[in-house]
């Protein structure tokens, strides 16, 4: 998710006040715009006009126009109005093919800073999930002890089977190995994949209780994989990538990255067109 800067005294800068209120939301609007898009404070013509809607559906479902009024005299807001308005305030300029937010980047970063930084995030999770990988299939040295390690290390091909040295017992389970063998395969490959690696108890305790409401392993597999994706995307760092746990949880969080309705939950039945216009006067 990206972010636009705004001053904490911005309503009250003097170039805003002269703009007025419907001016101010529309800056914020054209900020946004620029910032998702790094256009670097550029905004096309057609884009600019089709900003914000002056037009609004009252409680009563009637269409209701915004709209200035001074005395007896009064005229509908669009948004060759308000575009007026930041251009002679000075918050934006008319340039070749559009219009353009005055000083943008001094107080918002450059397409090119932003690319930057999103490519390094981007080799650090990389490299960071390379290392988590690493360490889930590192050996057991830890768990094993001496005694057991030497004897594996060079076969006696003639033991003698009164040399109690030569007698073997097995050894304790590992930890590790007996943990392992609580989580499904079907877990095991989906954990391979998610960008971060933290209480993994937790997380297929969720995994099975949204197994138990009716969703699938493919459709769990199919929102990390659409998250993953975002994640690398906009160069999320891994401090910042969502706990597994909390993306598998309760509040179902995974289903933002689904394409499809999930399963295990109803669609909402929202009205039809005519059903909403039905009683427009």
């Amino acid at each position: 998710m990206a972010w636009v800067r705004l001053d904490d005294g911005f309503a009250q800068h003097p170039k805003v006040m002269a703009a007025g209120p419907l001016a101010l939301a529309m800056q914020v609007a054209g900020l946004c715009y620029c910032n998702r898009n790094l256009t670097d404070g550029f905004i096309p013509w057609g884009i600019a006009r089709t900003l914000l809607s002056w037009e609004v559906l009252g409680p009563d479902r009637r269409q209701y126009r915004i709209s200035v009024t001074c005395g007896a005299h009064g005229e509908d807001v669009d948004s060759e109005y308000v575009i007026k308005q930041l251009i002679d305030a000075g918050m934006w300029e008319e340039v070749d093919g559009g219009d353009k937010i005055h000083d943008y980047l001094q107080y918002q970063p450059s397409k090119a800073k932003v690319l930057a930084e999103r490519a390094a995030a981007q080799e650090r999770m990389a490299r960071r999930r390379k290392e988590m990988r690493s360490e889930d299939v590192r050996p057991n040295i830890g768990g094993t002890s001496g005694e057991v390690r030497e004897k594996f290390k060079d076969p006696d091909p003639d033991p003698d089977p009164i040399n109690k040295d030569h007698m073997s017992s097995p050894a304790p389970p590992s930890r590790t190995s007996a943990s392992d063998e609580e989580y499904s395969k079907a877990f095991e490959t989906w954990w391979a994949d998610y960008p971060r690696k933290v209480r993994k108890r937790e997380a297929f305790a969720c995994w099975k209780a949204r197994l138990r409401e009716g969703v699938t392993a493919e459709t769990l597999t199919r929102a990390r994989d659409a998250y993953r994706a975002s994640c690398e995307r906009k160069g999320t760092e891994v401090d910042f990538v969502m706990h597994p746990a909390t993306f598998l949880g309760k509040k179902r969080p995974f289903e933002d990255y689904l394409e499809v309705e999930p399963e295990g939950r109803d669609k909402p039945c929202l009205p039809t067109l005519s059903e909403q216009t039905k009683d427009w006067v």
